[in-house]
């Protein structure tokens, strides 16, 4: 049996706001999935995420993985460059 979730909203409740404190409370009294959650490695992110492999860093890799890359590539560029 699934149980049904009701907002009482008449008494100026926020049904958004409810709904990720919901998720928020089962995340962090779940062991299993609290060994999961990760801050992104990229240091000018705030995000927080799931991990579904141990190896997973970034919390998206088109945009914060990316970016690492990039930042890896400018780098080497730069002191191959120097070494002329």
């Amino acid at each position: 049996m699934h149980a049904e979730t009701r907002w009482h909203l008449e008494t100026g409740g926020n049904a958004p706001l409810a709904a990720v404190a919901r998720d928020a409370v089962a995340l962090v009294t779940d062991p299993e999935r609290l060994k999961r959650l990760r801050r992104c490695a990229n240091p000018d992110c705030s995000m927080l995420f799931l991990a579904e492999t141990k190896r997973r860093l970034w919390c998206t890799a088109n945009i914060c993985g990316n970016r690492a890359r990039v930042a890896r590539h400018y780098q080497r560029s730069r002191s191959s460059d120097g070494e002329e």
